[in-house]
């Protein structure tokens, strides 16, 4: 992550397996409250590999399943740091990175 002001989010990836729904938090850095959302559609766009094509806006097809960019909130550093630590939350803002 760049310099300059970092937010810090709890952030969910949607995935939906024929009537299934799944939600798997992680956390999340950007820059910026607008560039949250765009970090967490990238990590959509990989979240089980190559993606097999677009459904609709921010929604992405793998092998039969559905998997979008969730909701996220803003956290401070101290619990971002908290749970990336002592929890099984992982910070993937890397996987977000262009």
């Amino acid at each position: 992550m760049s310099r300059g002001r970092v937010k810090y989010y709890l952030a969910q990836i949607d995935e939906r397996h024929s009537d299934y729904e799944v939600a798997t938090t992680i956390l999340i850095q950007a820059k910026h409250n607008d560039d949250a959302y765009d970090v967490l559609d990238r990590i959509a766009q990989r979240w089980r590999g190559e993606h097999e094509g677009e459904e609709d806006e921010g929604e992405y097809w793998f092998d039969g399943s559905l998997v979008s960019a969730g909701s996220y909130d803003s956290i401070n550093k101290m619990t971002f740091d908290y749970l990336s630590t002592h929890t099984m939350l992982n910070d993937l803002t890397h996987e977000g990175e262009v």
